[in-house]
C-alpha cells in the first residue's frame, strides 16, 4: 500500500509542476508587449505580437489548457480565461467561464469574490442587476467568520448596496446597509459605505464648529 501511495503522489507531483509549467506560458502571452520584443522570454509566440486581438488570441487557448486542470492553479486560469474573453469581446464565453469557476470553488475560497465581483460587473453591464445583487448575496452568505471573511462581507454588502443605489432601488439599498451592522467609518470600506448614505441622502450632517465667542447651544 505504501508503495502504491508514493507512486500516486509521484504522478501527481509530476502533473502539479506540469499545470505550473503551462501556466508560466499562458503568463508569458498574457504578458507580451504589442509591436516589439518583449524581452527573453522562454518561447518565441510570447515575444511579439503585431496587434492586440493577435496576443489574446494566443494567449486564450494557453489559458484554457490550464484551465481544465481542477487545481488551485486551473482555479487562477479560470479567472485569465474570463478576463482574456472579455478583452477578445466573448463577454458570454467570460460569464460561462465565471459560473464554472464558482462552482468548482469551494464556498471559502478566497478566489470566490473575485470571481463574484467580475461576473457581477458582467451582468450589470448586460442590464442584469438582479442577477448582479445575488451574486454578492451568494457569496456574502458563503463566507466563514473571521477577521478577513468580515471585511469581505462587508465589502460585498457595499457592492450590493451601491449597485442596488445606482439602479435607484433605494430601499433595497438600505435594508441591506442596516443589515451590515456597525462599520469603523474610519476604514476604508467604512468611507465607502458613507459615499453610498450620501448617494441615498442619508448621510449624517456634518456638525459645524461655533466661531470664537459664539455660544453653543
Amino acid at each position: 500500500i505504501s508503495l502504491a501511495i508514493a507512486f500516486w503522489s509521484h504522478v501527481r507531483n509530476k502533473e502539479r509542476a506540469e499545470v505550473n509549467a503551462l501556466f508560466r506560458v499562458a503568463m508569458e502571452y498574457y504578458d507580451a508587449r504589442v509591436g516589439a520584443a518583449a524581452g527573453d522570454g522562454s518561447t518565441k509566440e510570447a515575444r511579439l505580437y503585431a496587434t492586440e486581438a493577435e496576443k489574446w488570441q494566443a494567449a486564450l487557448p494557453a489559458f484554457e489548457a490550464v484551465m481544465a486542470d481542477s487545481g488551485d492553479v486551473g482555479h487562477l486560469a479560470a479567472l485569465y480565461v474570463a478576463d482574456v474573453r472579455v478583452r477578445l469581446n466573448n463577454k458570454e464565453g467570460a460569464v460561462s467561464a465565471l459560473e464554472g469557476l464558482l462552482k468548482a470553488l469551494d464556498p471559502k475560497d478566497s478566489l470566490r469574490f473575485l470571481a463574484v465581483e467580475r461576473l457581477a460587473q458582467l451582468k450589470v453591464e448586460k442590464g442584469d442587476v438582479d442577477g448582479a445583487n445575488a451574486a454578492y448575496g451568494e457569496i456574502a452568505e458563503g463566507l466563514s467568520d473571521g477577521d478577513h471573511t468580515a471585511e469581505l462581507r462587508t465589502m460585498a454588502g457595499y457592492r450590493r448596496a451601491r449597485l442596488l443605489a445606482d439602479a435607484g432601488r433605494t430601499d433595497e439599498a438600505r435594508t441591506v446597509l442596516k443589515a451590515l451592522g456597525h462599520v469603523d467609518a474610519e476604514s476604508s470600506v467604512g468611507g465607502l459605505l458613507a459615499g453610498v448614505r450620501q448617494q441615498l441622502g442619508d448621510a449624517a450632517p456634518v456638525p459645524v464648529a461655533p466661531m470664537p465667542g459664539e455660544n453653543k447651544q
